[in-house]
């Protein structure tokens, strides 16, 4: 293994990736794990020899078969990658929940990648406790993963409304917008949090900024029934027309009935006749 390991870095000896594979091979035959997984990287990556892709995923069975974690995560790579059958080689997500078992903080990420992909709140919970993990270990991109905002809207998203708000607040106050329009509905509605319309207004208004038309639309419901703020028919008929000028219906059926059955919204203009 060590002398292969010299040939392949160059490390004493000229770089030789096939003499290197050949003394992987050698350490393969007789056991060793790192040996089977050796030969399986050189083959799947083609780093001086060869690519083999059957070969490549037979090694990395073996290897994980004898308990070596790194081989199954690098299983689930080629499966999710589809580079190999997972009818031969089990799921990605098996490959990696195995690898991330044992450990491995570049499965763990895998794993609560590919689960919180499922918009399942059991797979949301199973995929934060793994990002948790790999993050504990000081794993770098697990940290990253936990601060972004998207993973954060996600998790807010797809968790029960008391477990899910705060990761809604995370991103919402990190600028996204989708998270500051759903925070502000939590806000409005009292769900997984008490009820508070003042402040949903504020997010609405952060994300109606950016331009989310249902969040100009719920500005104007807010203005328009005295929610969380005095009753303002200006403000109420203004976002609703931005909501209506972005392309929201329900936006156009209230300015309607604000201006009156003789003054209906112009389709290609719905300021006009507004300040």
């Amino acid at each position: 293994m060590n002398l292969g390991a010299l040939y392949q870095a160059g490390l004493g000896v000229p770089r030789d990736a096939v003499i290197a594979l050949e003394w992987y091979r050698k350490a393969a035959a007789q056991g060793s794990a790192a040996g089977d997984y050796s030969v399986a990287y050189l083959l799947e990556t083609g780093d001086g020899v060869a690519p083999d892709f059957a070969a490549a995923a037979a090694g990395y069975a073996r290897a994980a078969a004898k308990g070596l974690a790194a081989a199954s995560y690098r299983l689930g790579l080629m499966v999710e990658e589809a580079r190999i059958s997972a009818r031969d080689y089990g799921s990605a997500l098996d490959r990696y929940r195995a690898a991330a078992l044992a450990g491995l903080p570049e499965a763990q990420v895998a794993a609560a990648r590919l689960l919180l992909a499922s918009g399942n709140e059991a797979d949301a919970l199973a995929a934060l406790g793994w990002m948790q993990k790999a993050a504990a270990q000081g794993y770098a991109p697990a940290q990253r993963l936990l601060e972004n905002a998207d993973t954060q809207y996600r998790l807010g998203s797809v968790l029960e409304p008391a477990a899910g708000i705060d990761w809604l607040r995370k991103a919402a106050t990190q600028g996204h917008v989708d998270a500051q329009l759903a925070l502000g509905r939590a806000l409005e509605e009292g769900r997984g949090t008490p009820r508070d319309p003042a402040q949903a207004l504020e997010w609405y208004g952060k994300a109606a900024s950016a331009g989310s038309a249902e969040a100009e639309y719920r500005l104007g419901n807010l203005y328009d029934q005295g929610i969380g703020t005095a009753i303002d028919t200006v403000k109420a008929r203004d976002h609703y027309a931005r909501a209506a000028s972005l392309g929201h219906e329900g936006a156009r059926e209230r300015m309607a009935r604000l201006l009156g059955p003789g003054l209906p919204p112009q389709a290609n203009d719905p300021f006009k006749g507004l300040r």
